[in-house]
């Protein structure tokens, strides 16, 4: 396959997997929010602690894999983190999406909101970081070559399109739902998109196992 002929056909696997960031940056403070941003006075999130799903297939014909963990702490604090991989099998990394958000809301009835804070981006192929800095207004977010995409470097990406995928920006609210049961935690939004219309009435696929509690202190 030419050069091309790849390029067109990761672009159009990246369109999709890059939907898949849920906002968390791992071990990063957030952004200021609005101070409507928190939980009401002596909430607590019901699905606090630390989560994780198995791999699972995304991409054009399930051709990518990705695996995606979740801290929540009790006053709705949420950091995920989104691997994702050039095979469906989980096997070799590509490119790694980092979120933080705050919940304001999460009921007895399953509703849950979600204040945005930071999407940030990095990348972890070489063949990866070609194609985002030889085609940086289609892969690339908006990156240009006087700031080339380098291994690992950690980018905030709200508010960019990259890849086709439009990411939101901080103080921007996602209305979900949670359903959890002996088998776990599913959304009926997340993990897929961090941009959505109405309220969604059925769970999702994507099913998360918890893994641990959350941290002291949160």
């Amino acid at each position: 396959m030419t050069g091309t002929g790849c390029s067109r056909r990761l672009g159009a696997g990246l369109r999709t997997s890059l939907a898949l960031v849920i906002l968390g940056l791992v071990g990063v403070a957030p952004g200021p929010m609005a101070a409507q941003g928190t939980l009401p006075e002596g909430a607590r999130v019901p699905f606090q602690g630390r989560w994780t799903t198995g791999c699972f297939k995304l991409g054009m014909y399930g051709r990518n894999g990705v695996i995606v963990r979740l801290h929540v702490s009790a006053l709705g604090g949420l950091d995920a983190e989104a691997q994702m991989f050039a095979s469906p099998g989980c096997d070799r990394p590509t490119m790694l999406a980092r979120y933080v958000g705050q919940i304001t809301r999460a009921d007895d009835e399953g509703l849950v909101d979600l204040l945005v804070g930071r999407v940030s981006l990095s990348v972890s192929d070489a063949e990866t970081l070609r194609l985002f800095n030889a085609e940086p207004e289609l892969l690339g977010c908006g990156f240009g070559a006087e700031a080339p995409w380098q291994l690992h470097e950690l980018r905030d990406v709200s508010g960019r399109v990259c890849g086709g995928q439009a990411f939101p920006v901080a103080g921007s609210m996602l209305e979900d739902r949670f359903w959890i049961d002996e088998g776990g935690l599913r959304f009926g939004i997340l993990p897929l998109a961090l941009q959505g219309g109405q309220r969604p009435e059925v769970p999702g696929q994507v099913r998360f196992y918890k893994t641990g509690l959350a941290s002291a202190g949160d």
